[in-house]
């Protein structure tokens, strides 16, 4: 598309969407200019974050221009599968009166459309230094984009894109050398305030290990209203793996399985008794690395979707009656999921009939 230059010098910026990376020409007001269809993150000025990009790998800051009509936002396929705005259509819900939780390895500060959504953060660890998602594939920023992304650049990625974002970092670069660090990241969680808990971590545990931190989730969770997600764990070693993985195996949290595109059980899924309710986990596109959307697979990313679906009910259910309640949400949870394929006892998540057993019911 062409675009036309206000009535302010532009600087050309060459290949990245940064105030910071080089320029050595600029376009004065009144020229034009030829870019794709796209509009990138990048830097912010201005309150303005989004950037566009011309053949030669040159970038223009989007607020220099005349007309930047952003509203054609882009959508993904598991997006679509889940008919998310739908469910906004229909109920006008965004997830404004829940607070949700994701402990992982932080999330990117410079991201204009995730940072604005965290209202708190804090570094659970004493490994790690910032709260800057450091992590080689930004994990943490992934998660926590499907959540609570404010959706205001040219995708639609933000489930719950009203909700308050927290963020704790549990781990640094993947690493989680405890478990500690999850009950440290819950009890902060819950003293913020937060409905839902989302960590997509899964490893095994030894029984007295296993026994320990099942005590302490008790003891910590007692007459407490929340309900805390957990990936089941991934599976890329093929074939068929059983296994129980914590904390997803844990009573006080719902294990969450991944479908693949043909919304079958997706084989990067670790079996288990305790996974009951499943969602899209291959090929998620949200915020990562690169200067726009990338695809990631595996449970970590089928677990916030889930979670940003219960954090729209929770909204929901606030602005219906004043409050909510976590056993009855995750009973219309598992009650509105479509039968999985081959697999009886385990469901897909179906947002619409989760939405009008838990509004009707």
């Amino acid at each position: 598309m062409k675009l036309t230059v206000k009535d302010n010098y532009l600087n050309v910026r060459a290949g990245r969407p940064s105030v910071n990376a080089p320029s050595d020409r600029y376009l004065e007001p009144g020229d034009e200019v030829e870019v794709d269809d796209t509009a990138y993150p990048g830097d912010a000025y201005d309150g303005i974050g989004t950037w566009f990009r011309d053949k030669a790998n040159n970038y223009y800051w989007s607020g220099g221009f005349q007309t930047t009509d952003l509203t054609d936002k882009q959508s993904f396929s598991w997006f679509d599968e889940l008919k998310i705005k739908d469910l906004w259509d229909t109920y006008g819900e965004y997830g404004s009166l829940a607070t949700v939780a994701v402990l992982d390895t932080g999330y990117d500060i410079g991201n204009t459309d995730l940072a604005p959504a965290v209202t708190d953060s804090d570094i659970l660890i004493d490994y790690a230094s910032t709260i800057m998602d450091k992590s080689h594939d930004l994990h943490g920023t992934h998660c926590s984009s499907l959540i609570a992304a404010r959706n205001t650049l040219h995708w639609y990625i933000g489930v719950a894109p009203q909700c308050r974002l927290l963020c704790g970092k549990i781990s640094s670069g993947g690493e989680l050398r405890n478990f500690n660090s999850i009950i440290s990241g819950i009890k902060w969680a819950i003293g913020k305030g937060a409905d839902i808990i989302s960590v997509s971590y899964g490893s095994p545990l030894n029984d007295t290990d296993k026994t320990n931190f099942q005590s302490q989730l008790n003891q910590l969770l007692v007459d407490k209203n929340v309900l805390m997600f957990a990936a089941s764990g991934n599976n890329f070693a093929g074939g068929v793996i059983s296994q129980d993985l914590y904390p997803a195996s844990c009573s006080n949290f719902v294990s969450v399985g991944a479908t693949d595109a043909n919304g079958q059980l997706s084989d990067i899924t670790v079996r288990s008794e305790h996974t009951i309710i499943h969602s899209r986990g291959t090929d998620i596109e949200s915020y990562g690395t690169a200067s726009t959307p990338a695809a990631q697979s595996g449970t970590s990313f089928s677990t916030p979707i889930i979670a940003a679906i219960a954090a729209l009910g929770v909204s929901a259910c606030k602005k219906k009656t004043g409050n909510w309640d976590a056993a009855k949400l995750l009973s219309a949870l598992y009650d509105s999921g479509s039968d999985l394929n081959g697999f009886q006892g385990k469901k897909v998540i179906d947002p619409a009939n989760f939405f009008e057993i838990l509004i009707n019911t």
